[in-house]
Parts: C-alpha cells; sequence; structure tokens
C-alpha cells in the first residue's frame, strides 16, 4: 500500500514551507518599515 496521506501530509515538507513563509514575511516586513522611514 501506497502510502499516500504520509507524503501529502509530510511533516519536513510543511515546517520547510512554513520557514520560507515567515522567513518571506520578515522581508515583506523589513521592506515596509525601509519604505516608511526613507
Amino acid at each position: 500500500m501506497p502510502d499516500v496521506e504520509t507524503k501529502r501530509f509530510n511533516p519536513t515538507v510543511e515546517l520547510i514551507l512554513g520557514i520560507i513563509i515567515a522567513f518571506l514575511g520578515v522581508l515583506v516586513f523589513i521592506a515596509g518599515i525601509l519604505v516608511i522611514i526613507f
């Protein structure tokens, strides 16, 4: 039996995506502050 649910809900993939989204969020936040300051 192929583990479809395991591949679909892979904790490692979700963790990596979460880190990438958080990183992009921080970049947008910093860019917004720089735009407001300058």
